[in-house]
């Protein structure tokens, strides 16, 4: 698993980007944080730290079982 910071995340459209200490940010969607099944259910602040797998698509890295480890 891979740590990080979300960098800035949409809750309207419940998408955003999480900062990686190494490599590119990587795109999260609300369907990949664990324990959230709608998108009114997430709310994810600037800067709270998480951890996720990470998988490489054709529009770059992608974070899949986020686990929110603490919003600050």
């Amino acid at each position: 698993m891979v740590n990080g910071k979300i960098k800035w995340f949409n809750e309207l459209s419940g998408h955003g980007f999480i900062e990686v200490a190494t490599g590119k940010d990587v795109y999260v969607h609300y369907t990949s944080i664990i324990g959230r099944q709608k998108q009114e259910d997430v709310t994810l602040l600037n800067g709270t730290s998480v951890k996720f797998d990470l998988i490489e698509t054709e529009q770059g890295p992608e974070a899949f079982n986020v686990e929110i480890l603490a919003n600050t």
